[in-house]
C-alpha cells in the first residue's frame, strides 16, 4: 500500500515535471518578479504587476494649501472679534418684555458677522446714540425686502421700545453679538431662541 501511495506521487512528477511539492500541496515553481528584483508567484495572467503611486498635481497642492490658509485666517478674524466682544450682558431695559426682563443675565457669542435667523435675540449699537441695547431679528437680507447686509429689528414691547421703526434698518456693522443663553435669575435660566 506503500508502494502504491509512492508510485502515484512518482507518476505526478513525471507528468507535471515543473511542479514542487511544499508543505502537502503541489505548486508551481517559484520565479523572479521582473519588478524590482521581488520574489513572488507567478499569477494566472502572467507576473502581478506594481501600480506606481501617482503624484499629486500641482494644482491640488494649491487648491488644498488654500483651503488650509482660509481657514486659518477665519479662525484668526473670529478669536479677535471674540477677543474685542463682550461675552455677557445684563437686561437694563423693559423694550424686550416678556421674553427678557430687566436683570436677566445673558451669554453673547461676540464671533457672529453675519444676521442670524429671524427670531433671534441679538445686541447692536443704536445709530444714533452708539449704546449698546437687545432686540429680535423680525427681517433679514434680500428676503425681507432689505438689503444683502440689512436687518430690521424690533423689541418685544412695541410701544415702550426704540427699535427699526424709529432709525430703519440696521446694517451688519451694527451688529456686535448676538445673545443665545440666559444663566440667570436662577428660576429663568435657559436657551434663547
Amino acid at each position: 500500500m506503500q508502494r502504491d501511495a509512492n508510485a502515484g506521487l512518482d507518476a505526478r512528477r513525471s507528468t507535471f515535471p515543473g511542479l514542487l511539492r511544499r508543505g502537502g500541496r503541489l505548486r508551481g515553481p517559484r520565479r523572479p518578479c521582473r519588478l524590482r528584483g521581488l520574489r513572488g508567484p507567478r499569477g494566472l495572467h502572467g507576473p502581478r504587476r506594481l501600480r506606481r503611486p501617482r503624484r499629486p498635481r500641482r494644482i491640488t497642492i494649491y487648491l488644498g494649501l488654500m483651503a488650509v490658509l482660509a481657514r486659518v485666517f477665519d479662525i484668526a478674524v473670529v478669536l479677535r472679534r471674540a477677543r474685542r466682544g463682550p461675552w455677557r450682558a445684563e437686561v437694563a431695559e423693559e423694550s424686550m418684555v416678556p421674553a427678557l426682563l430687566p436683570g436677566d443675565w445673558l451669554l453673547l457669542d461676540p464671533t457672529c458677522r453675519r444676521w442670524p435667523r429671524v427670531g433671534s435675540i441679538v445686541v447692536v449699537r443704536e445709530p444714533a446714540t452708539g449704546i449698546l441695547a437687545i432686540k429680535r431679528v423680525a427681517r433679514r437680507g434680500a428676503r425681507g425686502g432689505l438689503g444683502s447686509r440689512e436687518a430690521w429689528l424690533v423689541g418685544d414691547a412695541a410701544e415702550g421700545s426704540i427699535d427699526s421703526r424709529r432709525y430703519g434698518p440696521l446694517d451688519a456693522d451694527d451688529l456686535v453679538a448676538r445673545a443665545w443663553f440666559r444663566y440667570g435669575p436662577r428660576h429663568r435660566i435657559g436657551r434663547l431662541g
